[in-house]
This record gives C-alpha cells, structure tokens and sequence, in this order.
C-alpha cells in the first residue's frame, strides 16, 4: 500500500518561554540526531537545520545553547522550562498551541511504500500518514 504524501514542515525552533524574556538571557536549544538536519561532526553540532537556527540567533543578537539529546528527551524538556527551544519538529494540530513557532526550516513530504503483492491485514484504510500512526 502507498500512502499519499503528507507535508509536514520542520520547524526552526519552538520555545516554551514566557513572553517578554529578556533578550540578554541565553536561550537553550535542544535536538535530536537526525540526519542531515542536526548530527554530530567531529564532536560538534552540525546539518543544514544547525546552519538556519545559529543563523537566526545570531541575526536576532540572542545568546544560545545547543544540546543533542533523544528526542523525548528534548520534547519533554522544553514543555518543562522557560528559556527553551526545540527544533527541528513537525508542525502539527496537536502540536500547534504548546509552542510558539519561529518559522520553517524546509517543507518535507513524507510517504509509506510497500513491496508489490504486500497484503495489508489492518482493519481501517490508511490514505495519510497521520492515519497510519495508530498502526
């Protein structure tokens, strides 16, 4: 079964910090190794996602942070403590009002393929991969 593909757009960052923080505080940014977004390179932090938010602190004069954790890790975290951002992560509806969102960093689209001739045993019919999650 192919599902059509859904666009989910990663996001800079996403910061749960409360409005009006001062700008002379430095902002923790927190990612997961995903590959070429955000990955270790010779012990530092790198991916074309890396490039846009470092660019983006640094153009807005804001002091930050990075640190590579897993990404339940990361999501947690940043839901717990101001001063926290979070990047990169789909925009999705559930997703929509926990953060503030800072911009795209590129538009992916995503799709499920299977071998020709797979039987698929599961009850409901899967046309996006938001209705594939519960499988």
């Amino acid at each position: 079964m192919i599902f059509k593909p859904s666009r989910i757009a990663l996001i800079v960052a996403i910061c749960a910090t409360a409005p009006g923080v001062a700008v002379a505080q430095t902002v923790n940014l927190l990612t997961e190794d995903a590959y070429p977004f955000q990955y270790m390179e010779n012990k530092q932090l790198a991916g074309m996602a890396v490039e846009v938010v470092n660019e983006v602190f640094k153009r807005a004069g804001v002091a930050h942070k990075d640190e590579l954790m897993v990404w339940k890790d990361a999501y947690d975290r940043v839901q717990m403590y101001p001063n926290t951002c979070i990047y990169s992560t789909a925009r999705t509806e559930n997703r929509e009002k926990l953060f503030k969102w800072i911009g795209p960093i590129v538009d992916n689209k995503w799709a499920a393929f299977a071998k020709k001739g797979f039987k698929d045993h599961c009850p409901a019919p899967r046309t996006s991969i938001s209705t594939a999650w519960a499988y």
